[in-house]
Protein backbone atom coordinates (compact mmCIF):
# COMPACT_ATOMS: atom_id res chain seq x y z
CA UNK A 1 0.00 0.00 0.00
CA UNK A 2 0.87 3.39 -0.67
CA UNK A 3 0.27 4.23 3.31
CA UNK A 4 3.25 6.07 4.46
CA UNK A 5 3.40 9.73 3.93
CA UNK A 6 6.83 10.75 2.57
CA UNK A 7 8.81 13.17 4.84
CA UNK A 8 6.56 12.42 8.04
CA UNK A 9 7.71 9.91 10.81
CA UNK A 10 4.55 7.18 10.99
CA UNK A 11 3.89 4.80 13.75
CA UNK A 12 3.39 1.84 11.93
CA UNK A 13 2.56 -1.44 13.51
CA UNK A 14 2.53 -5.07 11.92
CA UNK A 15 0.39 -7.77 13.23
CA UNK A 16 0.86 -11.24 11.84
CA UNK A 17 -1.87 -13.46 12.93
CA UNK A 18 -1.13 -17.10 12.23
CA UNK A 19 -4.28 -18.44 13.36
CA UNK A 20 -6.40 -16.03 10.89
CA UNK A 21 -3.89 -16.43 8.16
CA UNK A 22 -3.68 -12.43 8.38
CA UNK A 23 -1.49 -9.64 8.11
CA UNK A 24 -2.49 -6.33 9.08
CA UNK A 25 -0.60 -3.15 8.66
CA UNK A 26 -1.72 -0.38 10.93
CA UNK A 27 -1.02 3.33 10.39
CA UNK A 28 -0.95 5.75 13.29
CA UNK A 29 -3.34 3.11 15.47
CA UNK A 30 -5.28 2.65 12.31
CA UNK A 31 -6.16 -0.21 10.24
CA UNK A 32 -4.20 0.90 6.84
CA UNK A 33 -4.37 -2.81 5.09
CA UNK A 34 -4.98 -6.18 5.62
CA UNK A 35 -3.83 -9.57 3.68
CA UNK A 36 -3.52 -12.96 3.85
CA UNK A 37 -0.05 -13.82 5.03
CA UNK A 38 2.38 -14.55 2.07
CA UNK A 39 4.19 -17.44 3.62
CA UNK A 40 4.22 -19.50 6.75
CA UNK A 41 6.84 -18.08 9.45
CA UNK A 42 8.91 -21.30 10.34
CA UNK A 43 10.25 -21.73 14.21
CA UNK A 44 13.76 -21.22 13.87
CA UNK A 45 14.23 -19.13 10.81
CA UNK A 46 17.40 -17.15 11.40
CA UNK A 47 16.37 -14.18 9.04
CA UNK A 48 14.69 -11.12 9.88
CA UNK A 49 14.05 -8.43 7.46
CA UNK A 50 12.43 -5.23 8.21
CA UNK A 51 11.80 -2.85 5.72
CA UNK A 52 11.93 -5.25 3.10
CA UNK A 53 8.91 -7.22 1.16
CA UNK A 54 8.85 -10.45 -0.45
CA UNK A 55 11.46 -9.14 -4.32
CA UNK A 56 14.26 -7.98 -4.74
CA UNK A 57 12.93 -3.99 -5.55
CA UNK A 58 10.68 -3.78 -2.64
CA UNK A 59 12.77 -1.72 0.01
CA UNK A 60 11.42 0.58 2.45
CA UNK A 61 13.66 3.74 2.23
CA UNK A 62 13.75 5.62 5.46
CA UNK A 63 14.59 5.12 9.09
CA UNK A 64 12.92 2.94 11.14
CA UNK A 65 13.36 3.28 15.49
CA UNK A 66 11.72 1.62 18.45
CA UNK A 67 11.44 -1.98 17.30
CA UNK A 68 9.17 -4.31 19.61
CA UNK A 69 8.28 -7.59 18.88
CA UNK A 70 5.80 -9.17 21.05
CA UNK A 71 4.70 -13.04 21.28
CA UNK A 72 1.15 -12.79 20.29
CA UNK A 73 -1.00 -11.05 17.66
CA UNK A 74 -2.13 -7.51 19.59
CA UNK A 75 -6.27 -6.47 18.68
CA UNK A 76 -6.99 -3.35 17.26
CA UNK A 77 -7.42 -1.60 20.55
CA UNK A 78 -4.25 -2.40 21.58
CA UNK A 79 -2.37 -1.15 17.91
CA UNK A 80 -4.36 2.04 18.79
CA UNK A 81 -3.08 2.16 22.22
CA UNK A 82 0.75 2.19 21.32
CA UNK A 83 -0.27 5.10 19.17
CA UNK A 84 -1.25 7.27 21.78
CA UNK A 85 1.40 5.55 24.76
CA UNK A 86 4.52 4.03 23.56
CA UNK A 87 5.92 0.85 24.80
CA UNK A 88 8.76 1.74 27.57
Amino acid sequence: CQCLELGRWSHATVVVDAGLDLLSFYVDGKLAQSSELPGAILPGTSDLFMGKWMGDDRLFSGSLDDVTIYDRALVAAEVAELDERPPR
